[in-house]
């Protein structure tokens, strides 16, 4: 072998060590997004605040970015090198990085404050999640499978029927969103949204409603609305049609933490709720 192949072949065992052989772990110096790839304009998939410890997956950054894991949803994600300290050993209380998530990460809340928010004023959207204290979501508890699943049930025999769409609007500056201009069609960027689906058993009441917007609009941080609605009618498919998943569980999900699991999920785009895959 020559030298130079020989040269060739220490580096790449020195990139292949660096990259795991410590358990190193990123402090968040400042406010950082983490993102779904290596670049700038990929899909935010967090936003931390400074203090913020995260396992380092690999020990050399791909294009300036770091690769690490999201203890809250045990996601792989990127962060840029110039909003982190590196240090050596695991994050205290954080556990080592592993290939696979923790299988508490799947279950499903037993119960849930349905229509207790606490404040209506100064809420603050969270990465796609709306402030629990404003919008803990709330459902119709005489609305079963047998209802949501009938084919004479239709949303627009509960909307506006417990808030006025004056009422609703109001959420905007509940959460200091301005309200959008010309939102509708192509150019709709927000909705004010039923946190659980009218057409999962939501309840149209304050408690249940948030503006919901897409990323780039007023510092949206997270999914798109587009992408919650398509969830959405994924789960009324696997609760109406596949017959696989308790509608209190979907209504659980979405109440709880909707983005984690619709990442569990895959990320489902489903458009025809009946004919989702």
């Amino acid at each position: 072998m020559g030298a130079r192949a020989v040269r060739t072949l220490e580096f790449i065992l020195l990139m292949a060590i660096a990259s795991i052989a410590k358990a190193d772990y990123l402090t968040i110096t400042r406010p950082a997004t983490i993102r779904a790839a290596a670049t700038r304009d990929s899909d935010s998939l967090a936003r931390l605040e400074e203090g913020t410890e995260l396992p380092l997956l690999e020990g050399v950054p791909t294009s300036g970015y770091f690769r690490v894991r999201l203890r809250a949803t045990q996601q792989d994600g990127w962060v840029y090198r110039t909003f982190v300290e590196r240090h050596t050993g695991d994050a205290p209380g954080v556990t080592a990085a592993t290939d696979n998530p923790n299988d508490a990460d799947y279950e499903v809340p037993t119960d849930h404050p349905w229509g207790r928010g606490n404040k209506s004023s100064n809420c603050r959207a969270n990465d796609g999640l709306p402030d629990a204290a404003c919008t803990p979501g709330d459902v119709l508890p005489d609305e079963d499978e047998s209802v949501v699943c009938s084919a004479d049930f239709h949303t627009g025999s509960v909307r506006d029927q417990s808030t006025s769409p004056t009422q609703k609007r109001t959420v905007y500056p509940a959460y200091n969103v301005p309200y959008p201009d010309n939102n509708r069609g192509a150019s709709q960027v927000c909705e004010i949204d039923h946190l659980v689906a009218l057409q999962l058993g939501g309840a149209d009441t304050m408690s249940n409603l948030w503006p919901e917007c897409s990323p780039g609009y007023a510092n949206w941080q997270g999914p798109s609305f587009r992408d919650k609605d398509g969830y959405e009618n994924y789960l009324w498919f696997r609760v109406c049609m596949k017959k696989d998943l308790p509608l209190h569980d979907a209504q659980l999900q979405i109440a709880s933490d909707w983005r984690k699991y619709w990442e569990q999920e895959g990320k489902p785009i489903c458009r025809n709720r009946k004919s989702c895959k």
